[in-house]
């Protein structure tokens, strides 16, 4: 009896499932928006900057986001190279770091 009511409760999820993706529609782009009057052009140097809360996972992210970025063109700099992790919670400590790198953007 418990089998054939597990087995029965298994097929309803598993209908439920396909009904539901079946119901979702499809996401077309249909067109872009871009700001005309910018002229600003692409990113030089970027900073990279992770949230991790290990330090080995965020100098591994940056490092990866780093080095893909460097594949596409910009200059990209690891956070981890000049703010320690124990800094990273002070807006002031990170503010002073980042300001006169000559920066286009940090992510």
């Amino acid at each position: 009896m418990k089998r054939g009511y597990l087995l029965l409760r298994c097929l309803a999820v598993v209908f439920l499932i396909a009904v539901f993706s079946c119901a979702t529609p499809r996401v077309e782009l249909t067109s872009v928006w871009k700001d005309q009057s910018y002229k600003g052009g692409f990113f030089k140097k970027i900073l990279v900057i992770s949230a991790a809360r290990k330090d080995a996972i965020r100098n591994f992210s940056e490092d990866e986001f780093s080095r893909q970025l460097k594949g596409r063109g910009p200059e990209a700099i690891q956070s981890y190279t000049m703010i320690p992790f124990a800094k990273m919670l002070d807006k002031a400590v990170v503010a002073d770091k980042i300001r006169g790198m000559g920066l286009t953007a940090y992510l």
